[in-house]
């Protein structure tokens, strides 16, 4: 896994997988007091440091195998050698008065 920069800022490792959405609201800034998002805005010196510490904790195989999102399974399809027959059980004259009388 390699990090990535974006906005001047670190994003962390790139996962080997693609991933599953993460689906939020946002907290407003009164609720977010006190927490890493906090804290993240106002040191970016030690935003740098407690990224890195997250990091070094997280099993990222693990981390990457638990939320990646399930792969497709490739169906082998083999089409038949010759194009099937319509078979006619009546003919087409009355196959079109019944379908009127049920109509």
């Amino acid at each position: 896994m390699m990090a990535r920069k974006s906005l001047g800022f670190d994003l962390g490792p790139k996962p080997g997988k693609k991933m599953k959405p993460l689906h939020w609201t946002k907290l407003p800034d009164a609720r977010a007091k006190g927490t890493i998002w906090d804290h993240s805005k106002s040191k970016p010196a030690q935003n740098k440091k407690m990224m890195k510490e997250i990091l070094d904790m997280l099993d990222m195989p693990t981390f990457e195998s638990s939320f990646c999102m399930s792969q497709r399974r490739q169906s082998v399809f083999v089409k038949p050698q010759q194009p099937r027959k319509t078979l006619m059980a009546m003919d087409v004259k009355r196959a079109t008065a019944v379908g009127i009388s049920l109509a």
